[in-house]
């Protein structure tokens, strides 16, 4: 059973659960399911299920953005930290134990080779994209080196962009969290290079995100030990902090490249923390702080900022470390063979009896013969217990399949000790009993619709439900209660990875003497396929086909190919065309295209 990303004895380091920020994911198509044999659940007698109220500070930051009032930075160093719409007051409360040690008084993974390389956001609202993916790219090295797309996670989303574009909207670990947990991306950076306005359709992600780790904030100047064991077992750790549109210099000592804000604004910023140092002196603040020590931390202003894209942000800022989160487990694409879902915005929301505990189901329809193997949810807050069921029916029986504890908050993926079998075509129910004391009495994370937030999140009756005791007559579909609203609840098969999307196609500009030998360079990609057939095209700009490369039959994916011509075509600029398909029948999910200038 995978518990979360801190999720056994040998990762004791770990902790959990704080927010204030944070967030990611597109609603694509949502799998067709409804309520099997044994009819309609019937409303939860007594029963009286109610949503947590929105976050406050979400709230405000809405008006705030509308308004074109937001601090967006000064010069070309911009913000975009967004708050979250749920609130979870629990999750900045008591830390849950840690287990007593002691830290060296310095440590710094770049030392380690534990950190990517610095970013530049620009004067854009994106940092929280970047200190995600610097969470993941840092938690996979040294083992793993990627340049993630942030553009990628910003413009594929799901999520409304409201007063301003994708890239002035903002957004937080929640954000990002449900575009990962979705399988939207990480895709590489190659794929989909940064403000380009565009993302080409059908990248497949470079990794299945499983777990995600909401770390406990700071409750004090030297509440330090969560950031710290958290920075030495996983990497880098997504962080909040206070900038402000004021000259940056009030906090900032560019001759220490330190940091330090002692006043009680909202956070408005995401950086990466990667270490830290215990002696770092009071007095090399822009003025001095109650005490020693800062964490070093990496900002996405560029390598031209601070100490080479770095800075050193003291123990005592009162607005620094209050919304953290881990991206620590990265798995390959192969893990499972596909997800059912219906949250791809993730949560949006909490739903409650004001008790600890609540039940929730799914119900969806297989889309084919491979075994359930897996399930995940979000638990709410620290210490959460669980156990999952299965069946056929909302109404009907279900078997226990596995039941655990979260000592963390977050989004995780529990594996069950064996798989179930599933039918396709056949409807399946996944059920979850959740216990999360520090939620609030809202346990149960859900998607629903959020003006100029998450507008387009939809649901249908028959697909979620809610019970206050889990009996099989005592279920109520969430759709009664709240419109285009579904539980956060995924399932994931194992078996054969279902190819649906056909391959991505590049192609290289190319120029050439008229009646020279012309080489024109592409590349066939596909992520579930071995083998991919191709066509390329030569067209005049007004569209007409001038060549066609003779077929070569099916060739290994995934490859750099060149076609080698006598060029004959008169002078001026034409554009050439890949098209592909693979084994499974997809057509290309990306044309490739360039320019070919004959001289």
């Amino acid at each position: 059973m995978r518990i979360p990303s801190i999720r056994s004895t040998a990762r004791w380091l770990c902790l959990s659960v704080v927010l204030l920020l944070a967030l990611p994911a597109v609603a694509g198509a949502r799998p067709s399911t409804h309520v099997g044999a044994g009819g309609a659940a019937r409303a939860t007698v007594g029963a009286a299920f109610v949503k947590a109220p929105l976050n406050p500070a979400f709230v405000r930051y809405q008006k705030l953005l509308k308004a074109g009032t937001l601090p967006r930075g000064s010069g070309s160093h911009g913000l975009g930290l967004e708050p979250p719409p749920v609130y979870l007051p629990a999750l900045s409360g008591a830390h849950p134990t840690v287990i007593a040690r002691s830290f060296p008084a310095t440590y710094d993974l770049r030392t380690l080779g534990r950190v990517s390389s610095v970013k530049d956001q620009g004067p854009n609202g994106t940092c929280w994209a970047f200190a995600t993916m610097g969470s993941l790219e840092s938690c996979l090295l040294p083992g793993s080196s990627f340049d993630f797309s942030e553009d990628n996670m910003i413009l594929t989303g799901g999520f409304d962009y409201a007063y301003g574009g994708p890239y002035e909207t903002g957004g937080g670990y929640f954000k990002s969290t449900a575009y990962l947990a979705r399988w939207g991306g990480p895709v590489l950076e190659s794929q989909d290079p940064y403000e380009d306005d565009y993302s080409p359709p059908g990248l497949a992600p470079a990794k299945h995100i499983q777990d995600v780790t909401f770390l406990p904030g700071r409750s004090g100047s030297l509440d330090n030990d969560a950031i710290k064991a958290a920075v030495m077992a996983h990497g880098g750790v997504y962080s909040d902090i206070h900038v402000g549109d004021t000259d940056q210099s009030i906090y900032f000592d560019g001759t220490y490249n330190s940091w330090y804000y002692d006043g009680s604004s909202g956070s408005d910023h995401a950086v990466l923390i990667v270490g830290w140092n215990d002696n770092f002196p009071a007095a090399d603040f822009v003025y001095p702080a109650p005490g020693n020590g800062a964490f070093i931390v990496k900002n996405s202003w560029s390598n031209t900022w601070g100490d080479s894209g770095y800075f050193y942000v003291s123990y005592y800022d009162t607005k620094f470390g209050g919304a953290l989160a881990c991206f620590d487990d990265a798995e390959s694409t192969s893990n499972y063979s596909h997800e059912y879902q219906y949250d791809p915005l993730g949560v949006c929301d909490s739903v409650g009896n004001k008790t600890n505990t609540l039940w929730f189901a799914n119900v969806f329809t297989a889309a084919s013969n491979d075994p359930l193997a897996a399930v995940s949810f979000y638990s709410l807050g620290p210490n959460s217990t669980y156990q999952v069921y299965t069946g056929s029916s909302v109404t009907g029986t279900k078997t226990l399949r596995t039941s655990g504890t979260l000592p963390d908050a977050g989004y995780h993926t529990v594996t069950l000790p064996s798989s179930v079998s599933l039918t396709n075509g056949q409807p399946f129910v996944v059920f979850v009993k959740i216990t999360s004391p520090g939620a609030g009495g809202y346990p149960v994370a859900m998607e629903e619709p959020i003006a100029n937030y998450s507008s387009t999140a939809a649901a249908q009756a028959g697909q979620s439900y809610v019970s206050s005791d889990g009996a099989s007559g005592n279920w109520t579909d969430l759709t009664t209660i709240f419109t285009n609203t579904n539980v956060c609840l995924k399932a994931f098969t194992s078996g054969a990875p279902i190819d649906t999307v056909g391959p991505v196609c590049k192609a290289k500009n190319a120029t050439v003497k008229h009646g020279k030998v012309c080489k024109l360079n592409f590349y066939v990609g596909d992520a579930l396929s071995a083998k991919v057939n191709f066509q390329v095209k030569i067209k005049t700009l007004a569209g007409k086909v001038k060549k066609v490369a003779p077929p070569i039959g099916w060739q290994d994916a995934n490859n750099w190919w060149t076609w080698t011509f006598t060029c004959g075509f008169a002078k001026g600029t034409y554009r050439y065309y890949v098209y592909g398909k693979d084994l499974a029948g997809n057509a290309q999910s990306v044309v490739g295209s360039a320019k070919l200038k004959v001289k």
